[in-house]
């Protein structure tokens, strides 16, 4: 979920979700932990590391419980010696610092820049438009562009994915018909073995699965622990799905 190489020719890095930050010397080494992500404070995951100046912190994208899309995320900085965090932006995903002196980060396929100062880790503007049209995801939080040392933009231009997809059944003569729920970033939907209901899961920062009633056409949210991937059935549809990879 992204990398940075710092002057110290430092890697750091996310090699999973959820997960914290790792760093590796960038010649050899085993990686080390820098900083776990805090479940208790509501934090989820981090994402797409990007160095400030000197190396010693590193600016990250940090989805939480409150965070519905990454549009919503918090950008933070993360001390590489103590490993702790500070929230310096509310509202946006995968941070990059300018040369300039200033703080880009990307929300609702626009580039966002804040002045903002690497010593006190504070920002002194208000967020201000830089370039639109940028192509990302608020579902990933990915959005795919980068700024060069000199300061120069590179970006991919293209809409931002919402992520919305629509649940159908389809016979088998190809004919569809749409069950009756909104447009969600689902995945992998499981139907169960009495086909009375549906175990799904929902895309975001916060990855939860929810089961679909078919005939009450309700949907119930199972768990809540925001980690929660590809929800399975018992074969005999005794048990509730449990999720096949929760992390905490």
């Amino acid at each position: 979920m992204g990398a940075t190489w710092t002057d110290d020719d430092m890697i750091y890095f996310v090699r999973e979700v959820p997960g914290g930050l790792v760093r590796v010397p960038a010649a050899v080494g085993q990686p080390k932990d820098v900083a776990k992500v805090d479940l208790t404070k509501g934090d989820r995951q981090y994402r797409y590391p990007c160095a400030l100046l000197g190396g010693n912190e590193i600016l990250v994208t940090v989805g939480t419980t409150d965070s519905e899309t990454f549009d919503e995320a918090h950008i933070a900085v993360i001390n590489t010696q103590t490993g702790s965090l500070k929230t310096v932006m509310e509202g946006g995903t995968h941070p990059r610092y300018s040369p300039s002196g200033h703080l880009l980060f990307a929300r609702a396929g626009t580039i966002l820049a804040v002045r903002f100062d690497p010593k006190i880790l504070k920002a002194s503007s208000e967020p201000f438009p830089v370039l639109e049209g940028v192509l990302m995801s608020r579902n990933s939080g990915v959005a795919n562009y980068d700024v060069s040392a000199g300061g120069d933009l590179v970006y991919v231009p293209g809409p931002e994915d919402k992520g919305e997809r629509t649940l159908l059944w389809v016979d088998r003569n190809g004919h569809a018909e749409p069950l009756k729920l909104g447009p969600r970033a689902y995945e992998h939907p499981r139907i169960s073995p009495d086909m009375h209901q549906l175990a799904i899961e929902i895309e975001g920062p916060n990855h939860n699965f929810y089961l679909y009633d078919f005939a009450r056409d309700v949907l119930s949210q199972m768990t809540t622990d925001g980690v929660s991937h590809w929800p399975v059935w018992s074969p005999d549809g005794t048990q509730r799905p449990e999720s096949w990879r929760t992390e905490s």
